[in-house]
């Protein structure tokens, strides 16, 4: 019997012990480790790491710090508010937070049956150009010379031997551990070769007999092992912030769970040191290859290979240069999807595939003479700081200047953000829209089956990039659906619209020049353009501009006036247009302010003055006939306050009636008590209309005045009395 009580005993402890303190889903976990930030230097951080019983691991960077308290366990399911109280008494803490467990996972990674012979790396180049068109680069080339990559991950197996002669130790640490030395950790399962196969993706060495060739096959490889334990800000901070002067590009292929419910980003380190740095065959761990590495864990090496192409075509690029050569470059063409839209600058844009696919040869090509974007501009505007009630359905329209006047105006948009607070009671349920002045509708938000919070967004940043080189001067409209169609509610408390860009438009390929004319005349004007451009203002362009079209134009040959033939040239829009797909009226493609799109015959039709006034502009009351009528806008406006002080009348009549019934139905009830009670035990309490009789027990003949009492009567008496006084005011209150 005690043996078999002692094996019960362990087992349960057993169990206790493995187990430990589960969260759950959406709990936070909380380390043992902090980041601070300290004044004073190196030296002030370790006295204070040990006056409170830390280790300084040493800095993230500038002056944050990582500390380890020894004191402290490694999980727990609360924070340790004593210690993070004691180190906030230390003058030179600006500040510190202790470190969150946060959940990364690399990205998709799945597997499905192809055929080796034809699979092999056929996104470098496809006869049926279905690629990244990396054949062409290589032709004019670039290979990645001289550029150096990190692949922040879970390590990689520098001694490869499709990865050694091009692995950096200076692209490369183990944050997990906190040594220089990336190598993954080998499992049974080969859990931890994502990395590797990343890092083959970008920089396999060419013409070595072993399994394919990176994008960038003679630029520099590292890795940083990050994923493999727990990833906190500080460690995700080292790992975006290492070696910054050396490192050109950061890879990283994983990101918050993508369960559909999940709502997390980067925190505080992790944000400055993005802020700081901006400034498919392929290997396989354990020295082998793969052929079956794919999804979004493969297109953001696939990504750093082909930057890599364009920064040993052009060092001087920064990251915005690289995005708007993304974006004048990518090729929308074979990609199916049902989104696809025109932009207010005559781009094709798609939520599925962006702008299109990479072109890694059109992008060296206009990296090798690209003039460098001028410094980024910021506009903030809040346009709601009131709070809104969601409902089904809210819409929100504002008119912005962009900042003009002012040293962030901002004329040629980049990158627009939707900041925003609001509460919803399920989250998932909403659906947000953010719509141009060129009418541009951009996605904020998809709704989320899965997400049943009923936290919301607190400050929030939206982003969209769809609008990229569009004026932003105009009206924004910010839509808020309820998609589900039940009776969900919530409020949005904040709208803060954020305009990043520059002052002018930039030379691209809306904007014409003479770096891609083939043929001059004699008045040196272009009179044929290299293949992919066309004609337009004196110059080539590779994308026609809003307002006009790619078509073709009958152009005079060079020292002969009668003989002419047709080139490519952008032709004008019909006026009524504002983007189209040919010269006609019924080949809109998207149309000006005060018009819509007919969708059946393609014209733009103009909106009368009635249909364009705002929502709050009047109203309108159906009459017999079915016609409409537009109310005075005078009585219009009034309207709202008319119905909100009918309504208040309304709701008090209805509790003047209500406390009228409850004090006639109270009278009764009292009268019936304190005939009951007989005389000498009731209370009268005032109320404001009549005195009504609350009977007490335990108090008898509080109202008799009795003649002749004892000086300890009279001392009950008064007891007695302070006894009433209170029951009243309580009874009044």
């Amino acid at each position: 019997m005690d043996l078999r009580l002692v094996s019960l005993t362990l087992g349960t402890l057993l169990i206790l012990v493995t187990s430990g303190p589960q969260p759950s889903v959406g709990q936070k976990v909380y380390t043992n480790t902090w980041a601070v930030h300290i004044t004073g230097g190196e030296q002030e951080a370790n006295r204070i790491a040990r006056k409170h019983g830390f280790v300084n691991h040493g800095k993230v960077f500038g002056d944050f710090y990582h500390f380890r308290h020894r004191r402290v366990v490694k999980r727990s399911l609360s924070d340790h508010r004593g210690t993070h109280i004691r180190l906030h008494t230390e003058p030179q803490v600006m500040w510190a937070e202790q470190q969150v467990v946060k959940r990364r996972k690399k990205r998709d990674i799945y597997y499905e049956p192809t055929d080796p012979k034809f699979a092999q790396q056929w996104y470098l180049y496809n006869e049926d150009h279905r690629d990244l068109n990396v054949k062409d680069a290589w032709k004019q080339g670039f290979t990645g010379q001289g550029v150096v990559v990190s692949i922040l991950d879970d390590g990689i197996e520098k001694k490869h031997p499709d990865l050694i002669q091009n692995y950096d130790p200076d692209a490369s640490y183990d944050v997990n551990d906190g040594d220089p030395d990336p190598q993954p950790r080998y499992t049974q399962l080969n859990d931890n070769r994502h990395g590797t196969r990343c890092a083959g993706e970008v920089a396999a060495v060419a013409n070595n007999g072993m399994c394919g060739v990176g994008v960038a096959y003679n630029s520099k490889i590292g890795g940083v092992r990050m994923l493999d334990g727990e990833v906190t800000d500080v460690v995700e901070a080292q790992s975006l912030s290492l070696n910054p002067q050396h490192i050109d590009i950061y890879s990283a292929s994983w990101g918050p769970e993508d369960d559909g419910k999940t709502v997390d980003g980067p925190a505080k380190l992790a944000k400055e040191a993005f802020l700081r740095g901006v400034m498919e065959v392929t290997t396989d761990l354990r020295q082998k290859c793969t052929d079956s590495h794919t999804g979004t864990s493969a297109s953001a090496p696939l990504a750093a290979g082909i930057i890599a192409l364009a920064l040993e075509a052009n060092k001087n690029l920064t990251w915005r240069d690289m995005q708007h050569l993304v974006v004048r470059t990518s090729n929308p063409a074979h990609l199916t999807t049902n989104d696809w839209k025109t932009n207010g600058v005559g781009r094709r844009v798609s939520h599925s595939y962006g702008y299109g696919l990479l072109d890694a040869g059109a992008i060296v090509a206009l990296a090798k003479n690209w003039t460098n974007v001028g410094p980024q501009r910021k506009c903030v505007l809040s346009l709601v700081s009131e709070p809104r009630n969601i409902g089904s359905h809210l819409v929100i329209n504002k008119s912005v200047d962009a900042c003009a006047g002012t040293d962030n105006f901002v004329s040629s948009l980049e990158h627009a953000q939707a900041q925003l607070t609001l509460s919803y009671n399920r989250r998932g349920s909403l659906a947000i829209f953010l719509i141009s002045p060129q009418g541009t509708r951009s996605t904020l938000l998809a709704p989320r089956p899965h997400d049943y919070s009923s936290e919301g967004f607190s400050d929030w940043a939206f982003m969209t990039t769809h609008s990229w080189d569009e004026d932003p001067r105009g009206e924004w409209t910010l839509e808020i659906e309820n998609v589900a169609g039940t009776s969900d509610y919530g409020t949005l408390t904040q709208f803060t619209l954020v305009l990043y860009g520059t002052a002018s438009s930039l030379s691209g390929p809306s904007a014409a020049d003479s770096s891609s004319c083939k043929t001059y005349d004699l008045n040196q004007i272009c009179t044929v353009c290299n293949p992919g451009f066309y004609l337009h203002n004196k110059g080539c362009v590779r994308d026609c501009p809003a307002g006009f079209t790619a078509g073709t134009r009958s152009i005079f040959l060079p020292n002969n006036e009668v003989t002419s033939v047709l080139r490519p040239a952008c032709q004008s829009c019909d006026p009524i247009c504002l983007t189209c797909s040919g010269t006609s009226p019924q080949s809109c493609l998207s149309c000006p302010p005060h018009s819509h799109l007919d969708a059946v015959s393609g014209t733009c039709l103009h909106q009368n003055h009635i249909q364009r006034e705002s929502p709050d502009g009047g109203l309108f009351q159906t009459q017999g006939g079915g016609s409409s009528v537009k109310l005075h806008p005078k009585l219009a406006s009034r309207l709202p306050a008319t119905v909100a002080v009918l309504s208040c009348a309304f709701i008090v009549a209805m509790f003047v009636a209500v406390f009228g019934f409850l004090q006639m139905h109270t009278r009764k009830q009292n009268k019936l008590l304190s005939a009951e009670a007989g005389p000498g035990s009731g209370l009268l309490v005032g109320f404001g209309f009549n005195r009504t009789a609350v009977a007490y027990k335990g108090i008898p003949s509080v109202w008799r005045e009795d003649e002749g009492n004892s000086e300890s009567e009279n001392e009950e008496f008064e007891i007695r009395n302070e006894r009433i006084g209170f029951i009243k005011t309580q009874s009044a209150l």
